[in-house]
C-alpha cells in the first residue's frame, strides 16, 4: 500500500495548530519522528506518521 502525502495545512489541522507551529515543531526537532521529505519544493508529511504524532501527544497531555 503507497503511503499518503499531506501538506503543513493538513498537518496543522490534525493536529490542531497553526501551520507556523508545525514549521516551528519541524525546525525545533520535535516532530522528527515524523518522515518528512520535498516534493515539487512542498514539504511533505505521512499520513500515517502525522496521526501517530498526534496520538502520542494527546497521550502526554
Amino acid at each position: 500500500m503507497k503511503k499518503r502525502w499531506i501538506g503543513a495545512i493538513e498537518t496543522a489541522r490534525i493536529l490542531g495548530v497553526s501551520r507556523q507551529t508545525v514549521w516551528r515543531l519541524v525546525r525545533d526537532g520535535k516532530l522528527d519522528a515524523i518522515e518528512h521529505r520535498r516534493i515539487s519544493k512542498q514539504t511533505r508529511f505521512s499520513e500515517k506518521d502525522v496521526y501517530a504524532f498526534a496520538k502520542a501527544r494527546t497521550r502526554k497531555r
